[in-house]
């Protein structure tokens, strides 16, 4: 993964250190397939995860597609490309999914992946949009003054007998929308080995119940990012941005090769009629990432979801992204069928 960046204005490498393997179950239920030559020489590699997640009211287990990775001197040959498509139709078929569709995301300025959709190449699956998606990356050095805990609610640390309850919040939360996790007891539970715990998960409650959650999950002992460069303008420019990005509470742009220093809000949730409260969580969260020394979060919505616009005042860096429901013929009507739900994921789980 490390010598296939993401392009973009800024060069990613998604890095998975000190084994691939230890990261898996942040996606959920992992299998990657690593194609090469006749004479083992690697061409490229793919991964499809499963976890459970709601469809039109119920959950079930729905297959994404994500890393996938072709060497560059491998792209222009489309026989690659599309004996991985057939391995994923195949995929299909094992019996660990239980949708005839992957769903699978794809960064708006990534003009590879792009060319590749438009290319009109015999035999590609249908790529049908789903939702455009915003990712938020929020310093943990800006000034909270303008969001706050609304009068009424309070905020404190979750505890082991706490679990219950959120996974109870999550599946209330989750069931309105389309292709959001679903997460019981057992796996929160098991998120455990990969970074997530009640130690960094936060509660909201009102009148002593809770109306809404948020975890701080720190990833990195398994799952890292990298600058690794960033497009001509910004390299040159770079060290000027960041004096006025660091004076507004901006993310700075990191030096090239710097592994990140963040994590992800996750597992954000408030039950309905209590939206007010999620500026002052979100700040909570952001206080405990400061304790951690963490520089930056993570967390994204769908672009229509209404949190976008309760965290407007929340200063961030923000990349778009487009979310699409990859079938064949066989799969057409329950993709399009799945399609019309509002849309909404976990980002930390990408």
């Amino acid at each position: 993964m490390s010598s296939t960046p993401l392009p973009g204005w800024a060069t990613i490498s998604f890095e998975r250190e000190p084994s691939y393997f230890a990261a898996c179950p942040i996606e959920g239920d992992s299998r990657t397939l690593l194609a090469s030559t006749n004479e083992g020489e690697p061409v490229g590699f793919f991964s499809r995860s499963v976890r459970r997640a709601w469809i039109n009211g119920e959950h079930r287990r729905l297959g994404y597609l994500g890393q996938l990775r072709v060497l560059p001197h491998w792209r222009a040959r489309s026989r690659v490309i599309l004996r991985g498509f057939e391995q994923c139709r195949e995929l299909l078929n094992d019996g660990r999914q239980e949708t005839p569709y992957y769903l699978t995301s794809i960064l708006s300025d990534n003009t590879t992946a792009a060319r590749l959709l438009n290319s009109g190449i015999k035999g590609m699956p249908t790529y049908l949009p789903v939702s455009e998606f915003v990712t938020l990356v929020a310093s943990t050095k800006q000034g909270f003054a303008a969001l706050k805990v609304p009068r009424g609610f309070k905020i404190r640390q979750a505890s082991p007998s706490d679990l219950d309850s959120i996974a109870t919040l999550l599946q209330t939360y989750g069931r309105q929308f389309g292709m959001y996790p679903y997460w019981d007891s057992a796996e929160l539970r098991a998120l455990g080995t990969v970074g997530w715990d009640m130690e960094n998960t936060l509660l909201l409650l009102k009148d002593g119940q809770p109306v809404g959650c948020g975890t701080l999950w720190d990833q990195r002992a398994c799952r890292q990012q990298r600058v690794t460069g960033y497009a001509p303008l910004l390299a040159g420019t770079r060290s000027l941005l960041n004096v006025p990005l660091k004076l507004a509470g901006y993310p700075v742009l990191p030096r090239p090769g710097k592994v990140l220093n963040q994590a992800f809000l996750s597992h954000l949730a408030i039950m309905a009629g209590n939206e007010q409260a999620l500026p002052g969580l979100a700040v909570s969260l952001l206080n405990l990432a400061r304790t951690r020394r963490l520089d930056t979060v993570v967390l994204g919505f769908a672009d229509t979801h209404p949190y976008l616009a309760a965290l407007r005042k929340l200063r961030a860096l923000r990349y778009r992204s487009r979310f699409f429901l990859v079938h064949w013929d066989e799969g057409r009507q329950a993709a399009r069928d799945a399609a019309r739900q509002a849309f909404h994921t976990e980002v930390a789980c990408l």
